[in-house]
Parts: structure tokens; sequence; C-alpha cells
């Protein structure tokens, strides 16, 4: 620091080193306010993507119904789902088959 000092005072000459010294200070504090500036902004961005992780995982939590709950556990890829609805649809591409006569004597035999 001595050294920074002695070279100062040579380069600057000891009439001019004041003058010098404000600026370097004014440079140094404005590079201070700059980097706390940064920090905060570096803090504030981290606090939000807290926030929203907070938020996602609040909102999968209040969607957690015992159904839910089953349907993940029991059968997370839908397949079960899939076919229980297939079963549950009507076969309506088969007609019923008709109603056969049980020979009750309408024909007049």
């Amino acid at each position: 620091m001595l050294l920074v000092a002695m070279i100062a005072i040579i380069v600057v000459g000891p009439r001019d080193l004041p003058k010098v010294m404000r600026t370097v200070g004014t440079w140094a504090r404005k590079a201070r306010d700059l980097a706390r500036e940064f920090q905060s902004g570096i803090d504030q961005m981290a606090r939000e993507a807290e926030i929203d992780e907070l938020r996602d995982t609040a909102r999968q939590v209040k969607s957690l119904t015992p159904k839910g709950m089953a349907e993940k556990f029991l059968d997370p890829d839908g397949e079960v789902d899939a076919v229980a609805k297939t079963v549950s649809e009507p076969l309506a591409a088969d007609p019923p088959p008709p109603a056969k006569d049980s020979g009750s004597g309408k024909d007049g035999s």
C-alpha cells in the first residue's frame, strides 16, 4: 500500500493528489453500489424462484385427493382406466339378438 502511495505521489504530484484520491474514492463507491445492486437483484431472483417453487408444491398438494392419489399410485400410466372405459362402454356395434318365438300358438298351429 505504501508502494502505491509513493508511485501516486511521483506520477500525479502532491498538488493534484487530493483531487485524484477523491475521484478514485468516487469510482470505488460507484463500483460498490453497482455490486450491491447486482447482488440484491440476484437475491431477489432467488427468492422469486423459491416462491414459485413453493407455489407449485402447494398446488400439487392441494390437488391431491384420495381418488387422485389412488390413481397416481395404482395406475400411473392410465392403462387400467383406459381398459375400464372400453369395457364399460355399450357395445353399440353388436345389436341384441332377436327374441325367439316359443310357440305360444299365435300362428294358428
